[in-house]
């Protein structure tokens, strides 16, 4: 067994980047962190966040902080990568120029071309570099259940409320759709959007209405974004035999099956924070060098379809166009 400390970094320090650093507190075995953000502020605040968080004890990792790719060492056990999406490729091209990882775990949207995806894979094949996708709802243990009573059948999933972020959240319910049904999404059909509007995000775009999801053995998603009146989030899934409904700002759900005459039964959710998912990624890439996340050719096969779709509806042409989402 290893007993040498593992090398782990995050570029990229905003809010997601940050909750990545956050949930490295709790590794179970200390660790050499490594935090890059080209802005002194985002090293500002993760380093803030740390403070607060051991007032009273001591941080248990070593950690070193840069704003250039330079400050880190030519080796890493783990790498996150979660700067935006119209900036990753580049990230990943000059990290392995002259660094590599043996896993490396990629926030989503993970690109804006299609076209990177096949060229990033190549590069990931001759570094010998295993990737994840961010992608964390088919992790969270009650969709892990509810895959276990609903089996492996066609499912019909929506999901509704305002000012969902669209654009930038669906992918992770394309993900979970594929996860819970077993099946391959082949159509995003984007008819029923809205105009796109410009997102709090400088450069980037969102649009409201709704986006639908085809699988191969016909399970399909809906995603509706209204732009207003503060409607909180539901989402259902059912299938022949079962339903659930997912109130998720209430931490409720409800579960009805054939078997028990479609009698309700309420039950807890919770959508874990990302500072309480990261370190089980790690702890699973440590000890078994796989995690519940989506790899990157699972993910690549449903951005392809997302991308193209929504690069249509934002009058993007051709696989170089970019995707104005992240």
């Amino acid at each position: 067994m290893q007993t040498d400390r593992k090398k782990v970094g995050i570029i990229g320090l905003g809010h997601i980047g940050r909750r990545h650093f956050q949930s490295l507190f709790y590794l179970k075995e200390s660790a050499d962190i490594f935090l890059v953000d080209q802005k002194e502020e985002g090293i500002t605040s993760a380093k803030k966040m740390m403070a607060e968080e051991f007032k009273s004890s001591t941080f248990p990792h070593s950690l070193s902080c840069g704003t250039t790719l330079d400050t880190l060492p030519h080796f890493l056990d783990i790498v996150i990568i979660a700067s935006p999406s119209n900036v990753r490729r580049n990230i990943i091209e000059a990290f392995l120029k002259k660094r590599t990882a043996r896993f490396m775990i990629l926030e989503k949207v993970v690109f804006q071309r299609v076209s990177d995806f096949s060229e990033i894979s190549q590069l990931f094949n001759e570094k010998k570099v295993t990737v994840w996708v961010n992608c964390p709802m088919r992790t969270y243990p009650f969709f892990k259940e509810i895959k276990r009573r609903f089996g492996p059948s066609p499912i019909h999933y929506t999901v509704t409320g305002s000012q969902l972020n669209l654009a930038s959240n669906v992918i992770h319910h394309l993900d979970l759709i594929t996860y819970l049904s077993e099946d391959n999404v082949v159509v995003v059909d984007p008819r029923l959007l809205n105009t796109p509007f410009s997102s709090k995000r400088k450069g980037f775009f969102e649009c409201t209405g709704t986006l639908s999801a085809y699988t191969r053995n016909h399970s399909t998603l809906n995603m509706t974004s209204f732009d207003q009146g503060g409607i909180p989030p539901v989402i259902t899934c059912q299938s022949n035999e079962w339903r659930a409904v997912i109130r998720v700002s209430e931490n409720k759900a409800w579960l009805a099956c054939a078997d028990h005459k479609w009698t309700w039964e309420e039950v807890d959710y919770k959508s874990p924070l990302q500072s309480e998912l990261t370190c089980l990624y790690l702890q699973q890439l440590f000890s078994t060098e796989s995690c519940d996340l989506p790899g990157f050719r699972e993910s690549w096969n449903l951005h392809i379809p997302l991308l193209q779709s929504l690069s249509h509806h934002f009058y993007c042409k051709g696989e170089t166009a970019s995707c104005p989402i992240t």
